[in-house]
């Protein structure tokens, strides 16, 4: 699960909202996109991702992330690959595909986040197991380890403008968090 959040309140009011957010409990002032969460002074979205096509080629252009589903958990094996509208998945003990084993499947998402106001923003992930996630080709959050469900975040100052994210995931046995 990829949570986007602006944060320009207080530094106490921030770590408040972070911690409701460790909770489960929603921080106040956030909303839903598409899936994905954010604050609505600041409105960051996921935009526009080329939709894949049996051929190899991208069509239209739908809102999400291209997510490139690996039937082993080193981001090695394709399986497939489509555009989710948002990274919220809980597939308890199965897996995405019966392409897949239920305990060893990986998945690499990618796309951009439009930020239409340039301030500090806060990046959620909650994950079983590991989880790896990039801003602008920076690792801002690393925790590619064997987890339960986990909520990591952290804040980046982001100028206006669309910025590349990138979210890989791999599962290795109990329950599958995304």
């Amino acid at each position: 699960q990829v949570v986007i959040a602006a944060s320009r309140q207080m530094n106490g009011a921030r770590r408040l909202a972070q911690q409701k957010a460790l909770s489960g409990e929603k921080p106040a002032g956030c909303t839903t996109l598409q899936g994905y969460s954010f604050r609505t002074n600041a409105q960051a979205a996921i935009i526009n991702t080329p939709a894949p096509t049996a051929g190899g080629g991208s069509s239209t252009e739908v809102n999400g992330l291209e997510g490139s589903y690996y039937g082993d958990s080193s981001l090695t094996s394709l399986r497939f690959t489509r555009v989710d509208p948002n990274v919220r998945f809980n597939w308890g003990t199965g897996a995405p595909s019966a392409t897949m084993g239920v305990n060893t499947f990986s998945v690499r998402w990618n796309g951009k986040v439009r930020v239409p106001t340039s301030g500090d923003y806060t990046f959620y992930t909650r994950s079983d197991d590991g989880v790896r996630l990039r801003i602008d080709g920076n690792l801002v959050i690393n925790k590619w380890i064997d987890q339960g469900s986990t909520t990591y975040t952290t804040i980046i100052t982001l100028s206006s403008g669309n910025h590349d994210i990138k979210m890989e995931y791999y599962e290795n046995g109990g329950g599958s968090v995304a």
